[in-house]
């Protein structure tokens, strides 16, 4: 399995290429035409790791969510916000088990309380996150007042990763596009962000201008 890095490519002209190279024992390049000089942030990671791909895909749907959609629509934190409030309260109780200050062997109904309480907690949020959240990488509220959520799907030794957006009020609003990943990386793994970011921005408009019924 691959690491995850990235590498910083400057361009000075319409014609110019130009190759940064990484120090140390190998040298990294990818060549990349822009029409005005800037600085782009490349990622590498092993293509044929799929939770690698998808992690970053998922990553990288959530980003352009959080910088281009601020005035169409709001993020929504709080499920968010809930699984990791009640993860810190399962983790403080159980930190209970050694700040009580009860000697053992008098202190086993504590141990047993706390850690009975954490796995609960635990076993809640799991089940949550498999049986209710499934393929949820993100959820939104349209400036229309539509509470909206972002599912992707990208199985194991597939090619294709599928982006659906979907509204929680209207069952029938909803689309969803598949990709070929290969599309977005090269033979040696970099990412290409600028195109995948471009299918998610279509696909976004598209679902805006999609009427309620």
């Amino acid at each position: 399995m691959g690491g995850w890095f990235s590498k910083k490519k400057h361009d000075e002209d319409d014609d110019d290429v130009e190759e940064e190279e990484e120090k140390g024992a190998h040298t990294h390049s990818v060549p990349i035409i822009f029409s005005h000089p800037r600085v782009v942030e490349l990622t590498k990671i092993d293509t044929g790791d799929s939770t690698a791909v998808k992690y970053l895909l998922d990553d990288k749907v959530s980003e352009y969510f959080r910088e281009q959609q601020t005035d169409t629509c709001t993020i929504n934190y709080t499920v968010d916000n809930l699984k990791l409030l009640l993860m810190a309260v399962a983790i403080a109780v159980s930190a209970g088990t050694h700040f009580s200050g009860v000697p053992f062997p008098e202190s086993r109904y504590i141990i047993i309380a706390c850690a009975g309480f954490f796995f609960i907690a635990n076993g809640l949020l799991t089940s949550f996150m498999w049986w209710v959240e499934k393929d949820i990488i993100l959820r939104f509220t349209l400036k229309g007042g539509d509470a909206c959520v972002v599912r992707a799907q990208f199985p194991k030794f597939q090619e294709y990763y599928t982006l659906r957006i979907e509204s929680l009020a209207h069952a029938a609003k909803h689309l969803e596009e598949k990709m070929y990943v290969g599309k977005f990386f090269d033979q040696e793994g970099y990412f290409d962000e600028p195109t995948f970011k471009k299918v998610v921005a279509k696909l976004t408009t598209s679902f805006t201008k999609v009427k309620s019924t």
